[in-house]
């Protein structure tokens, strides 16, 4: 079931704001529900959690909700090889994907589409994943992004658009991004003719 924050965030993306009293009780109802068996859980450990977690949480009139700056709707990231150029992006509120690859000259003889098994995965689980990453608190090469930028995030929010770009693949944060999305899309299969 995953840590408390991860049960919280689940109930809201299945729920939208809502009070911390039916979070708890929507919690404990799935826990019943589960074949797994956890240690039961306590209001006040709901409580807990979201409070210390004010910069995902945001509660207003005891609704809580995601914070807005944080509510990840869509996540794009770029690569540049040589003269092509591909661009994965991903829509978290209408749950798709697509994959898009293009030649900076006009000449494309000799490229041939690849062909790519479209796999389903669960956005909901892949969505956690990167709000573990906290890709709104990360840094990019300094004046990189444009035509020097080989490696591009762009992190689309409620609110709010981050933007990372990095000239080495090596770069920490290209390697963790890449690192969640390869558990459900073949990333090297994607980004490589």
């Amino acid at each position: 079931m995953g840590n408390m924050y991860e049960r919280i965030i689940e109930v809201l993306e299945e729920n939208g704001p809502i009070p911390i009293s039916t979070i708890y009780e929507k919690m404990v109802s799935s826990a019943k529900n589960s074949a797994v068996t956890d240690k039961e859980i306590q209001l006040s450990s709901v409580k807990s959690v979201i409070s210390r977690k004010k910069d995902l949480f945001s509660v207003h009139n005891n609704i809580v909700s995601i914070n807005p700056e944080k509510e990840i709707s869509q996540i794009t990231l770029d690569v540049k090889r040589g003269n092509r150029s591909y661009r994965l992006k991903i829509d978290f509120l209408f749950e798709i994907y697509h994959l898009q690859s293009w030649s900076f000259f006009s000449d494309n003889q000799g490229f041939t589409p690849k062909k790519i098994l479209f796999p389903y995965f669960s956005y909901t689980d892949m969505k956690k994943d990167l709000y573990k990453l906290k890709i709104w608190d990360w840094d990019s090469d300094e004046g990189v992004y444009g035509r020097e930028s080989l490696y591009t995030i762009q992190l689309k929010t409620t609110n709010s658009s981050y933007v990372h770009s990095y000239t080495e693949m090596k770069a920490k944060e290209w390697k963790k991004i890449t690192k969640v999305i390869s558990q459900y899309l073949d990333i090297n299969a994607l980004f490589i003719d």
